[in-house]
């Protein structure tokens, strides 16, 4: 057993959570965006009190690298950048599209149908791929606009579920079939508990001088 520090600012709804094996042995979550900055830090002790132990006992950090937020990208990044390099652990980044996949399948395990995440980049513009039960992505995350035209992107995946923040934009030009956005899924603590543990396994570790963020547009401020 490890332990292990999660870290997701990426989205107005953060989480960060420990974990000592293949469950989220605690967590907290913010969902007042403007405030992950100082909320970060904070939560990181309190759960170092609640776990009973010290920043030392942490063995690898796992972070939210993006798409989403620009600034909340960067507060997590930098976060586990400095851990990483003041603890001399390795770090894990995983993409929040990939987090919102996995906790899809966690929520409705019997799925095994193809599924398209998106999260909202404000006018009508999303970040958004599609991965099947494997978590292999048939469509690679991208910055998208939606519009009537994009139907034609999906249609040849096959789709079974939209769903994230930005999936009600669509479901405006997806008219045939609205059921299909019916399935609400929030990133859940598990899930990054799921992807750092593989990831970990199988040390798909960053050059933490090296790790950059994936940003898919110039700037994007959610919220803002």
């Amino acid at each position: 057993m490890i332990w292990m520090l999660l870290i997701h600012t990426a989205l107005p709804r953060a989480i960060v959570a420990l974990s000592n094996g293949d469950e989220a042995a605690h967590f907290l979550i913010n969902d007042e965006q403007r405030e992950h900055t100082a909320f970060l830090h904070v939560a990181i002790d309190e759960l170092l009190k609640k776990a009973d132990i010290k920043p030392g006992d942490i063995k690898v950090v796992g972070v939210s690298s993006g798409p989403g937020s620009y600034s909340g990208i960067r507060v997590g990044l930098s976060a586990a950048k400095g851990l990483c390099y003041a603890l001399k652990i390795p770090l894990v980044t995983f993409n929040t599209l990939e987090a919102l996949a996995v906790s899809f399948y966690q929520k409705f395990p019997k799925e095994e149908g193809i599924i398209c995440p998106m999260i909202d980049a404000r006018r009508m513009e999303v970040f958004t791929a599609v991965y099947n039960k494997n978590l292999s992505p048939l469509l690679i995350p991208t910055a998208l606009e939606l519009k009537t035209s994009t139907t034609d992107l999906f249609s040849v995946y096959n789709i079974d579920a939209f769903f994230g923040s930005g999936s009600q934009k669509f479901s405006g030009f997806f008219t045939t079939n609205p059921k299909i956005f019916e399935r609400q899924v929030d990133i859940s603590p598990q899930s990054l508990v799921t992807i750092t543990n593989q990831k970990y396994k199988a040390k798909e570790f960053e050059d933490v001088s090296a790790a950059d963020a994936m940003y898919l547009k110039a700037v994007y401020f959610a919220g803002k």
